[in-house]
């Protein structure tokens, strides 16, 4: 069985984060990819 992943841009800014630097917080996460200014929105 093969299942797809659904990977939006925001996913890859935070893996590409978590790559670069394996110890970084969530808060950090948060401010990097701009989470806490309400700049991404959920699918309903």
């Amino acid at each position: 069985m093969t299942d797809k992943l659904n990977i939006d841009k925001l996913d890859l800014q935070i893996i590409q984060h978590m790559m670069g630097d394996a110890t970084i917080s969530y808060a950090d996460l948060g401010k990097k990819t701009f989470l806490f200014r309400g700049n991404h929105t959920c699918p309903d």
